[in-house]
């Protein structure tokens, strides 16, 4: 039996037990940079409503979720998809729900966690495109060590500290938000 056949086997016995319809979403644990990363973004959207639109509303529903989080602006469109078609979602997070999977797990009306499981802070994250193509990510931390490098550590004057962000606000255009 081949490891997709496995989890399909696992994931229907998991259903059966509980009652309860099973929706997964997992995604790797790369980071966007790597070949094969993978994370939730905009487009898992259509892929959730070509599912649930063929199935009955009233579902009573679970949702398995494994990542390491994604793009902070789908959570919110994800969970109120799901509650179109179930008034009664549970979570089950088996090792990770990081970031963006923290916030869509925190629309449900059960948390189950295994002993392994974590959730964690969400730390909005942006890309920026070099002028050379090349695509380097920043997050709110990042921009919180800039500010306490002008202030702190250069002990630039407020006029200083004034330019400085002003540089790191005319950073070449951002791409997108992500979590």
């Amino acid at each position: 039996m081949s490891n997709y056949q496995e989890r399909q086997k696992l994931f229907g016995q998991l259903s059966s037990h509980r009652q309860r319809t099973l929706l997964t979403l997992i995604t790797s644990t790369k980071k966007p940079e790597q070949l094969f990363a993978t994370q939730i973004a905009q487009d898992i959207l259509p892929l959730f409503y070509n599912i649930l639109s063929g199935m009955s509303k009233g579902l009573k529903l679970d949702i398995l979720i494994y990542s390491s989080g994604g793009q902070i602006d789908v959570p919110w469109p994800l969970m109120n998809l799901l509650r179109e078609y179930s008034d009664d979602i549970h979570a089950i997070i088996p090792w990770r729900a990081h970031s963006a999977a923290t916030l869509l797990i925190l629309g449900a009306d059960n948390i189950g966690m295994g002993p392994l499981a974590s959730l964690s802070p969400i730390d909005p994250q942006f890309q920026l495109r070099l002028p050379d193509k090349q695509v380097v990510g920043a997050g709110v931390e990042d921009v919180y060590g800039y500010y306490h490098l002008v202030k702190e550590i250069l002990t630039l004057d407020s006029v200083g500290r004034s330019e400085a962000l002003k540089l790191l606000a005319s950073f070449p255009e951002s791409a997108e938000k992500s979590v």
